[in-house]
């Protein structure tokens, strides 16, 4: 027996302790399946992926209110790129201080013509603080669907229906969940993102 079917048995014993139908039965170890051949993925194919695939962060406005004539009189927030972070660390926690944004002549980089190629449920685990959602890109580049075509894909957005993880999480998967919108650029990756190193476990590839 593998130690994916090890955990799908202690998983499935799990969900005996829960009151569900068969069918909810029968998603619940098809997700915590997908999510266990995920998370065995070589950390190889992660790094590949990584170098292709860049996480989009949303600011609000008054994050980045002093870059003259960045916004009109009723924009409200703005996605940007993030300088370099560890893919197996939280890059989302904290976000508000602009020295993390991506900047082109002081400015933050421009993205032009994102067209959404699709978007997942994706699932995270808690770090240390079980009061903040702290995603990293590992997961989500772990979990992107078999049936996306990855080479149309530049960057994706993380979304939550709420800051409060406890609104997000899911006691039987013990992870939150969030929404994971994937983008295509016309012009692809601007440059200055491609020549952008990957760090995974503090090592740069």
């Amino acid at each position: 027996m593998t130690s994916i079917d090890c955990k799908l048995e202690a998983f499935q014993k799990v969900l005996w302790g829960y009151s569900l139908s068969r069918e909810e039965e029968d998603m619940y170890m098809d997700l915590y399946r997908k999510l266990l051949m995920a998370e065995a993925l070589p950390n190889k194919t992660v790094v590949q992926r990584a170098k292709q695939i860049k996480p989009l962060v949303r600011i609000r406005h008054n994050a980045v209110c002093h870059y003259e004539k960045v916004f009109t009189a009723d924009a409200t927030d703005l996605l940007v790129f993030t300088t370099l972070y560890d893919i197996g660390k939280s890059y989302l926690f904290n976000f508000n201080d602009d020295r993390q944004v991506v900047k082109h002549f002081r400015r933050p980089l421009v993205l032009r013509g994102l067209q959404k190629v699709g978007e997942f449920q994706c699932y995270h685990r808690f770090e240390e603080n079980h009061a903040s959602l702290c995603p990293c890109v590992e997961e989500v580049l772990r979990q992107l669907p078999e049936d996306i075509d990855l080479s149309r894909v530049d960057v994706f957005e993380l979304k939550f229906d709420s800051s409060d993880p406890a609104d997000v999480y899911d006691p039987l998967l013990d992870r939150y969940e969030s929404t994971v919108v994937l983008y295509s650029m016309s012009d692809g990756l601007p440059q200055q993102i491609k020549q952008q190193p990957v760090m995974y476990h503090d090592v740069r590839y």
